[in-house]
């Protein structure tokens, strides 16, 4: 994580051809299984938000990731030498949080390189003794003090043959990207779902937090979906029956966890609620519902 706006950064080969990733941060009780990890513990939802196909670098962003995590500290390839000791953390062939050591053993300026995809890529590396296999690609390489010198890429034909992209890189990615604090990480995928929907900046905060959607294709906006804290997550959809534009329905998420739990329904459209239902074990039929006085 390089902001506390939940960006991550990682390559570009990772998430190629994606659109949305799964995340996890580390458990308080340590590193768990493969099996674990993909069966039994929920991840949070990260959208691409930036790429950098030629250097082999992307941005991920996840809207509520921790606050109680740190970003990394960058660092520079001007404070490291060859000999230099330097970290690896990763997940090689499905062991994830896995930490190796080694030494730095060469640097190499806009050395160039391709995958068996057929894509070219051009960068200045750090080639390393560090223990890397697949599933490092796209962790951090740090430096004895701890800051952030590369980003872990590719593994060559022999032995410790190990090689970064300059953090040099990473930083330039990143300047070149000032807007992406602000992007919704649900937008990318709102404008694949609904490429005409009209967008609103609700709070004018800079960030995109409502759809208005005409689902019937009529010409008349019918539904609208709501992000208010714009983490990427829909926590309200209203919906306008008649369109005539005012919502009689307000379907709520308010646990966030994708599912409806609540809806306000204004039978009289005076613009108030007139009766709340509830659907307790949000399985898509509401077990209560309660008039409003």
């Amino acid at each position: 994580m390089i902001d506390k706006a939940g960006l991550i950064l990682t390559n570009w080969h990772v998430i190629d051809k994606a659109d949305q990733v799964a995340v996890w941060t580390l458990p308080d009780d340590g590193a768990p299984s493969e099996y674990v990890l993909f069966e039994e513990l929920d991840p949070m939802i990260g959208t691409v938000v930036a790429t950098n196909k030629l250097e082999d670098l992307a941005i991920i962003k996840v809207g509520n990731f921790p606050q109680k995590i740190n970003p990394v500290t960058l660092g520079s390839i001007k404070d490291i030498r060859i000999g230099d000791k330097v970290y690896a953390i990763g997940h090689p062939e499905g062991l994830p949080w896995t930490f190796t050591d080694g030494t730095v053993s060469q640097i190499r300026k806009n050395h160039k390189w391709k995958y068996k995809s057929g894509s070219s890529h051009k960068a200045t590396l750090i080639q390393t003794q560090t223990p890397i296999n697949p599933g490092n690609s796209g962790g951090p390489l740090f430096s004895e003090s701890g800051k952030l010198i590369g980003i872990n890429t590719l593994q060559a034909g022999g032995q410790n043959l190990n090689f970064a992209v300059s953090v040099e890189h990473a930083k330039n990615f990143i300047n070149k990207n000032p807007d992406i604090k602000k992007v919704n990480p649900g937008a990318s995928i709102m404008k694949k779902d609904y490429p005409n929907a009209k967008v609103q900046d609700y709070n004018k905060n800079g960030t995109i937090d409502t759809w208005y959607i005409d689902e019937n294709k009529n010409g008349k906006i019918d539904t609208a979906f709501i992000d208010d804290n714009e983490d990427g997550l829909i926590e309200a959809i209203l919906i306008d029956e008649n369109e005539n534009g005012i919502w009689e329905i307000q379907i709520m998420d308010d646990d966030g966890n994708g599912n409806p739990d609540r809806a306000l329904l204004d039978n009289n459209e005076d613009k108030k609620p007139d009766v709340i239902a509830y659907d307790y074990d949000q399985d898509g039929t509401w077990d209560k519902y309660e008039k409003v006085s």
